[in-house]
Order: structure tokens, then sequence, then C-alpha cells
């Protein structure tokens, strides 16, 4: 060896050269591409983060003026309150916001603006308070205006800010896109660059081994000719420029013995023994060439296993898959027979995780350990090669037990920074001598192994990045998926709002309508011109003049507050009434917009001509009554009158007082039915008779018959009886009044299927189709001269409305004008329930009703709960078999209590032996009044009691106790059942209840 160094450590120098230039090249690269992508990931976020404290900002400023808005038009203290706590949020984060970005001097100048814009507003806040106290509502809606322009300014602002976030977010996302492509881009250059080195490395062996190996195998053969071969000097001096001087000696003297040959061949008898000795030479000197050969050949093969060692160390997508052909590969280059992975925990420094091998019984799965000692620890601490010999035994001594030791060879493992990650064990079995050459060679594929480990590592760290990328672009999807949706339910809220929006430019092109403008305007479409609109106004309004030139002038900045009221005729025919006024705003692009906003008064209006209407037809409906009553009690007062006339002005004054209070009463009925404080007692009941009494009532007034016609069946319904003959009275009254000279009305019952229809029709005046509509609207009234003789207060028939629904039925009408109308009340059928052997709850509260219908369906008995005395006793009539036992409350809804059904069940033979339990005491306080919705029920005993007596009841069968009463005054008790028609004839006191023995009609 020469001071250049040896063949085989100039390649290793070399290749290692090659790999630690790639293996910089690439962390470099790596590490590049993951630094400006935390720093685009960083400022991502806090834009973002930015982007949410202006929504948040603007959510509390739109909250603050939502509130404070709510305040003025409700006049609640709470919604004040809430302003000024939204008001204080705002201030504390734009506060927040502002010394964030003091840096930025055209944020800070924006914000200034802003902070000055908001508290401009905020100041108004105790000036319009102090006049909503003091009832100064014009100066309210004067600064208004101010307030308004304030606040679309500041939402503007708001706009702004936000969208430069957005913007923000935009162009580091198209970043990271970008930088995401170069990373892609990035694999193909350093394969590409990897398999220039491979070239490389291959060129430069077939320079340095290849070629000149040829070179000599060709001269040995001709050399074998007998010819004289002559090689280049190598100007390397490693062990193939020895060999090939060897070869260039051996050609001289061969050329040289040659000639000496041909000298002394004329002497080769002579010299035939020293011939013969100098052959044998020749042939020695052609076996060292041979075994030269074979071990140029064998180092030709390692050197092409140790080139698919070498290729089989890049190129692999997961780690497993690295491991097992590298590591295999590795084995047929060092010729070793098994080999283990160790490398250190990266949580944990004491831990070692052995994750693949290769030959070594019992280790097919990957497994860990804590602690090292031996070998092991030393080539960890020492960070150098370590060769251990070892006795073999089990499975290690190979299937024919032939292996007795084997060479274990620890070899370390490092990363980037030169630290010890853990070592690779290569084991030899049947202890070969250990050449010096095999070792450096196996140390070199070693190291690259390692290095090809780093870069696997950071491979797979790549790839874990870009799934997290991947990830983060999902992310973001979702959150442009939450801003297409908050900008959509933006949209539904504009479309939502009451008034119509419609956006345009100066030139006057539309740019945004809200559905509230098309239901009104259904031609104006994004992109038309407003002058268009204009047009439209004047060509349909009603009483307005030239709307479209005060459109223009407004927009052009000729006239400030502009604002006007009118009214527009539909396509259906119908009156809009509209107010419209005019705001100017600030685009996103800085230009100015203008915003028409159409306020929709129909309904104020409407209410107003109600308001009208009420105020006439009170004056004069109160006034005539009232006038008569004065009139007639001025001259009973003053004057003598005669007796007969004397009680002719009497029942004038009792006729017209007696109107005056229909009317307030009809006022008051309508005022609690809408308010929703009318009560109802809904009983079932036969219709039959309410129909007939009230018929027969009007029948014959105003020289009026009235015709009858009623199903022979009954006709059960469940309602308000008291509601129901009003409902009748009303619409018999309605028909009488509007059939002058038609003296012929006629009143029915149908069957309607799951329903009864109660009918009234006349054959007077009938109704116009364009007043069809409004016929239960409050104080509406056919405005004709037929009508105009016809008093009223236009209530009776809005108080039919709301009496039937609220009962679940439903009234309607069908007229023709000149030939009459009819008008007909549906209400529902009342399902009549059957009391065969069932145990039948007569309860009005719910809550108990269900806790003693729980307790006995536990004992499988068949239930019936009802509210009423009167559903029962229809119940008990139409039942074929009685009950098995009935437990009553005697204080129920509706006109009968439980005693009227107790009376009816025990004077009935086929029931009189069912039992009965009466849950409510006979006795209440003295000074206790009633109320509709307040009842005294006292109930002692449990509901456990109760299950108790009334299976006991049950299972005595028909020889039994007639009634049982909570209580222990006999003589109380004694009185109720007397006062009630019943007659006690035995009583037995237990300790919480009485039995009772009735006496029946037959005893």
């Amino acid at each position: 060896m020469q001071a250049g160094g040896g063949l085989a450590r100039r390649i290793a120098r070399w290749t290692i050269i090659v790999f630690l230039i790639f293996g910089l090249i690439v962390f470099a690269v790596e590490w590049t591409f993951k630094q400006q992508v935390s720093q685009i990931t960083d400022q991502i976020n806090y834009h973002l983060d930015q982007q949410n404290r202006l929504q948040k900002m603007g959510e509390d400023y739109r909250s603050t003026v939502s509130n404070f808005r709510a305040y003025l038009a409700y006049d609640r203290e709470d919604f004040l309150t809430a302003a000024r706590t939204d008001r204080d949020q705002f201030r504390s984060e734009l506060n927040d916001y502002r010394t964030q970005l003091s840096h930025s001097t055209t944020m800070t100048e924006q914000l200034d603006g802003l902070v000055r814009q908001s508290e401009e507003y905020f100041s108004y806040f105790p000036t319009i308070q102090q006049m909503k106290q003091e009832g100064n509502q014009t100066e309210i809606e004067r600064l208004s205006q101010t307030t308004s322009a304030l606040v679309k300014t500041v939402n503007g602002e708001m706009e702004q800010l936000i969208a430069a976030e957005r913007n923000e977010v935009t162009l580091l996302m198209q970043k990271s896109q970008h930088l995401n492509s170069l990373v892609l881009f990035i694999p193909l250059v350093f394969i590409a660059l990897g398999l220039i080195a491979a070239l490389l490395l291959i060129r430069y062996l077939r320079e340095l081994i290849v070629k000149p190996v040829i070179q000599m195998e060709s001269a040995v053969r001709h050399i074998s000719q007998g010819e004289h071969v002559r090689l280049d000097h190598r100007v390397n001096e490693d062990e193939i420029g020895s060999l090939m001087d060897g070869i260039n000696h051996m050609s001289d003297q061969l050329q040289e013995r040659h000639q000496e040959l041909e000298k002394t061949l004329q002497h080769m008898a002579e010299q035939h023994d020293e011939l013969e000795a100098q052959n044998e030479e020749i042939l020695v000197q052609q076996h060292e060439q041979e075994v030269i050969l074979a071990k140029l050949t064998d180092r030709e093969r390692q050197l092409q296993l140790i080139n698919s060692y070498q290729e089989k160390l890049t190129g692999f997508t997961t780690m497993s898959e690295f491991l097992e052909s590298s590591l295999r590969a590795l084995l047929q280059a060092t010729h070793h027979d098994a080999l283990m992975l160790v490398i250190q925990s990266e949580q944990e420094a004491s831990v070692f995780h052995t994750i693949h091998a290769i030959g070594w019984p019992g280790h097919t799965e990957p497994s860990h350990r804590t602690g090292l000692f031996g070998p092991a620890l030393q080539v960890m601490e020492e960070k150098r090669p370590i060769i251990r010999s070892r006795v073999l035994s089990g499975e290690e001594r190979g299937i024919h037990l032939g292996y007795e030791r084997a060479d274990d060879h620890y070899y370390p493992l490092c990363d980037d920074h030169m630290r010890v990650i853990g070592f690779l064990l290569l084991t030899t079995y049947g202890s070969a001598a250990v050449q010096i050459h095999d070792k450096m060679l196996t140390e070199g594929l070693v190291n690259q192994f390692g290095m090809a480990y780093q870069a696997q590592l950071a491979g797979e760290e790549r790839l874990k990045q870009s799934i997290r990328l991947e990830e983060l672009n999902a992310e973001l999807e979702v959150e442009k998926l939450m801003i297409r949706q908050q900008r959509d339910t933006i949209q539904e809220i504009i479309d939502s709002l009451h008034e119509g929006l419609v956006l345009c430019d100066q030139e006057g092109t539309v740019s945004f309508s809200n559905e509230q403008v098309s239901r009104v305007l259904p031609d104006l479409r994004t992109g038309a011109s407003i002058m268009a609109l204009g047009d439209y106004l004047d060509t349909h309004s009603v009483h307005a003049e030239n709307l479209s030139a005060q459109i223009q002038q407004a927009i052009q900045g000729m006239e400030n507050d502009w604002k006007t009221q009118f009214s527009l005729r539909g396509r259906d025919g119908s009156i809009y009434y509209l107010e419209l006024y005019i705001n100017t705003i600030t685009g996103a692009d800085m230009k100015e917009y203008y915003l028409l906003v159409f306020r929709d008064r129909t309904e104020e209006e409407q209410a107003d001509q109600m308001k009208n209407e009420f105020v006439s037809i009170v004056s004069h409906e109160l006034r005539t009554p009232l006038a008569s009553i004065l009139g007639f009690v001025e001259i009973l007062l003053h004057r003598e009158v005669k007796p007969e006339k004397s009680r002719k002005y009497m029942e004038t004054i009792h006729r017209e007082a007696n109107r005056l209070s229909n009317l307030i009463s009809d006022f008051l009925d309508l005022q609690r039915m809408e308010s929703g404080k009318q009560n109802y007692t809904r009983v079932p009941f036969d219709l039959r008779p309410i129909v007939h009494d009230v018929a027969r009532q009007w029948d014959g007034k105003q020289e009026h018959q009235i015709q009858i016609m009623l199903p022979e069946d009954p006709c059960f319904v469940d309602a308000d009886t008291d509601r129901i003959t009003q409902v009748m009275h009303n619409l018999i009254s309605n028909a009488i009044k509007y059939s002058p000279g038609q003296p012929q009305i006629d009143v029915r019952i149908v069957d309607g299927g799951t329903d009864w229809i109660a009918e009234v029709q006349d054959y007077g005046l009938g109704i116009p189709d364009e007043a069809k509509d409004k016929m239960f609207g409050k104080f509406y009234r056919v405005d004709n001269s037929d009508r105009r003789q016809i008093g009223g207060t236009g209530l009776g028939l809005a108080i039919v409305r709301e009496i039937v629904r609220d009962l679940g039925g439903d009234v309607y009408f069908d007229s023709r004008l000149g030939e009459g109308s009819t008008f007909a009340v549906r209400l529902p059928k009342f399902n009549i329930s059957q009391l065969d052997n069932k145990v039948v709850i007569i309860e009005d509260d719910d809550n108990l009703s269900g806790l003693i219908r729980a307790t006995f369906e536990e004992q499988q008995y068949d239930i019936l709960s009802l509210t009423t005395a009167e559903a029962a006793i229809l119940s008990l009539e139409q039942s074929e078999k009685p009950p098995l036992l009935c437990i009553v409350d005697i204080q129920l809804s509706g006109s009968r209590s439980g005693w009227d059904f107790i009376s009816i069940l025990k004077n009935r033979e086929e029931s009189r032996h069912v039992p009965v339990i009466v849950s409510s005491a006979l006795d209440q306080p003295g000074d206790f009044a009633e109320k509709p919705n307040e009842k005294y029920l006292q109930k002692p005993f449990t509901v456990e009691r109760m299950k108790e007596l009334g299976i006991a009841l049950i299972q005595k069968g028909t020889h039994t106790t007639d009634v049982v009463i909570a209580g222990h005054n006999e003589q109380v008790i004694q009185s109720a059942l007397k006062k009630n028609g019943l007659q006690a004839v035995h009583m037995k006191v237990n300790e919480d209840f009485i039995s009772v023995d009735l006496l029946g009609e037959e005893d």
C-alpha cells in the first residue's frame, strides 16, 4: 500500500463523499421547505384569527344597534341593557385589535376612523334615550337618518377590514399551493441526482477496475499464446497497478527467455534439464495468474452485490419495504448470516426497539426492551464497531446442529449530528476469520445504510407533512364552506326583511335586490336600470307623480335626506302602500352606491283605516242608543208623561240599554279571545236542542220565519254550550238583518262525515266577490247603498270565527250576490266511549288521572278516563254492560257534578251493583269561594290505598259496598247523599274512608 491508500479505501472514500454531499443537499432542501411551510401556516392562522375577531366585532356592533332599536321600538329596559353590554364588548375588542395593529400606519388610520364613527354613533344613545323618555318621536326619527348613515359606514368599514384579512389568507393559500407543487417536484430532482451519482460511480469503477481487468485478461491471453504484450503504466499505485506491473514484468521475462531459447535452440539437447525447469517455473507463474484472476472475478461479483445493495437504499415509500429490501441486500453483500436492527426510542432514552431482524430465530415481529448491557451498550457508548465470538446453542446451531460458534459484529448507527441512535448487529455462523478488508467494506456499507435510513425517515416525515397539508387544505375547504353558508344565511336574513332593498351604482345599474322587492316589483332584475324602475313606479303608482324624476334627482345628489310615500297597484289589483328612502353607502371598491329602501306601510294603512272605521262605528253605534236613552230619560225627568207613554219610553230605554250592553259585550268578548284569555267549559252535548232553541227565539222577529231541519239521531259534539249558543245567535241575527224583504231563514244540521255542520241560509242581499275575503275581519261591513241603513259593528262574524276555531272547528260561507248567503259551522263529532267491564276514572286533573290509570293498568284492567260528568253519563247510557269500578271526582268541569253521575248509576238496575270510590271530600272551608279555574279538592288517601281498595271491591262480586267516600263525618256524608237524591241505609267507618250501602228503587 502507498501513501495514497489502497483501491478499496479510495472507493469507500469517494462513495462516502458522494453520498454525504447528496445527503447534505437533501437535508438543506428539506429544511428550507419545512421552514417556509411553517411560516406560511403561522401567517394563515394569524390572519384567520384576525378575521374571526373582526367578524365577532361586527356581530357585537350589529347586536348593539339592533338592541337599541328594539328599545326604541318596544321601550323595554332589557333591550337597552343588552345594547350597552354589546357596546362595551365592541369597544373592548376594538381597542385590543387596534393595540395589536399599532405598528401598521394604514390600519391604525382606518381603525381610528372606525373608532370615531362608532363612538359618534354611541354618543347619540343618551340623547335619543332622553327623547324617548320625553316622547319626542319626531326628533328621534330625524336623528335616525344620521345614526343609520353612521351604522352603515361602520358596517362598511368592518367589511373592508374583513375583506382585507380574507385576501391575505387567499394569497397565503396560493403561496402554499405553489410551495406544495414544488415539494412534489423535489423528489424527482433527488431521484435524478441519485441516478447521476450512481452513473458517475459506475463510470468511476469501470475506469478504475473493470477496464484494467479486461486489459489484463487480454494481455494474459496473448501472453499465454506466446505473444509479447506491454500494458500501459497505471498512474495510481494500487493493487491493480501492481498486478499490471507484474504482468508487464512477466511479459518482459517471457520475451527475454524466448530470445534466450532462440539463441540456445542449437544447444537444446545439451540444456534439456534447464528448459524443463524453466517450463515448470512458467506453469507456476500461470497458476499464480489464474489465482489472481479468480480473486478479481470474486471482487467483481462483490462489487456487483454492493452496487445492487446501493440501488436498494432509495426509492421506497414505506419504512418496512425499505428495511426488508436494503437489509437483505446488505446481508448478501457482506456475506453474513443474520441481522438485527435496534433503534433507540425518541421518547425514552432507556428504551430500545428491535425494528427489523433477518435470520434470527424468534424475531419475526418488532419488539422493545429497556436497557442495554455488554457489547450492545459498549457500541452505543464508544461509537465504534465491536466484534464478539460466542458459543451457539438451541435453534442457532441449525437444523443439522452443525454450527458450534458465531461471530457478532456490532456497528453503530448515527444521525445527521453524529449522535448514536442505535446499532446494527450482523452475525456469521461458523466463526470464519474476518479479513481487515472485509471489515472496512462492511463498515462502509453500514454507514451507507445509516444515511439511507435517515433519508427514509426524512421522507416519511415529509410524507406526514404532506398529509398534514392535505388535512389543512381540507380544513380550509370546510372554512370556505362555512363562509359560503354564512353568506347564504346573510342572504336569507336580507330576504326575510320586511323592507325591500335595491342597490345601484352612480350610473343607476341595479346590482342587488331582495325577495321583498320582487314581490312588489316582479320585473326588477340585477343589471337593470334604476330609471326603468322609476318608469314602472310612475306607471303603476296611485296618487303619485314623477317618481322617476325624484329618484334620479336623489341619486345625483340634488336632494338630501330624500324620502317619499306612495301607493302602488300590484298585478293582482291589490294596493300596496310604500315608503321609499335612499341611503348612500361605500362599497368594497371604494365607490359610492345607493341603497333604495322600500318599506311596506300597507298594514299600517290598513290599521289606520280599521282604527278610523272603529271610531266611526263606535261613535255611531254607541251614540245612537245613548242619544235615545238620554232623550227619553230627559223627557221623563222634566215633563209630565202619561203612564202609557211613560211605560213605552221605559221599554225603549230598556231596549237601547240592552243594545248598548250587547255592543260592549261584543267588544270585550273579541278582546278576550284575541288575547287568549277566553275560558271555555267543554262538555259533550247534543247540538240539536241548542240550534232548535236559538232558532225558536228568532222565529217571527222582523217578520222572518225560521225553517228548522234537524236529524232524527243525536248530534253529539264536545264544545262550550254557551259559546255555541252565542255563535248561532250571531249567525241567525246576521241572516235576518241582511235579508230584508225575504222572510224565510233556513237553519239545519248536516252530517259531514267526521263532523256535524250547522248551516244558516238566507235569501237576501248576498255578498259581493270583492268583499268575501274580508267578511271575518273586525269592523268590516260591506259598503253599498243596500246596506247603509243596516246597523251593526262588524264584530259578529269575527267573534264567530274566533269561538269556532278555539273549539277546534271551522266556519265558512257560500254566497251569491242578490240570491243570499249560507254560513256553516263545522264541529268534530264526539265519539262516545263504552264502559263495558272497565275501570272508569272520572277526573278533570290530568296528572292525577294518569297516576290512577297507571296504577290500575299494572293489574291488567281495561281503563277508561273521562273528564266530565256529561261524558260519563252519555257513555253510561250508550253502554251495553256496566263498568267494573268507578272512581269519581265530585267537583268536575261542566254544569254537572260527580254526584249526578253516581245518582244515575245507582238508579239503573243493571249498574246498581257497581262499586264507586269518591276521590273528593264532601266538605270544604266555609270561607272558600270557587273560581272558574280554581276548585277545592281534598283527597286524603294515597293512590296505593285506592288501588288496594278498588281491587278488593272488584273481587268481592256483586254483593259489595255501593260507595266508598273519603272522610269521617257521617252526618256530612248523609246530608250530601240526601241532597243528591241518594239514601244511605248503612255506613261503616274505616281508618280513612266510609263505606256506604245505598237504598235502591226496588227497596
